[in-house]
């Protein structure tokens, strides 16, 4: 447990702490999901496993893939159409856990596509 006091030297370097986990949190520097892009569907191509993470190769058609991060996958498997839900998109992201670097990275929710919500979008 951290305790902080205020009035002491000793707080400048939680605080320092502090700003520096902040700093290196990801969902810090993820833009917002653009207009229409709220939501995509496609069907998955590879499933990468990363600690807690999965992150998924989605073709969402016209020769555009997609990488997508979220927590376990579930009953996600390859070849799989799917429904994504993005929280926003983090540009040139680096994950250690698979030594890869994704020039974009959707963070979200992926579901099976298996009612054809995604049909209409």
């Amino acid at each position: 447990m951290l305790v902080l006091a205020g009035g002491r030297a000793g707080d400048v370097e939680v605080e320092e702490a502090a700003a520096s986990v902040v700093a290196r949190n990801p969902f810090t520097e993820i833009e917002r999901p653009r207009p229409g892009d709220e939501r995509f569907v496609g069907r998955v191509t590879e499933l990468r496993s990363a600690g807690p993470y999965t992150y998924a190769s989605i073709d969402v058609g016209g020769g555009q893939v997609r990488w997508v991060v979220m927590l376990r996958a579930g009953a996600i498997t390859r070849g799989d159409r799917v429904v994504v839900k993005s929280f926003g998109t983090q540009r040139s992201f680096r994950s250690r856990r698979l030594g890869m670097t994704f020039d974009e990275l959707v963070f979200g929710v992926v579901r099976p596509d298996g009612e054809g919500e995604g049909a209409s979008r």
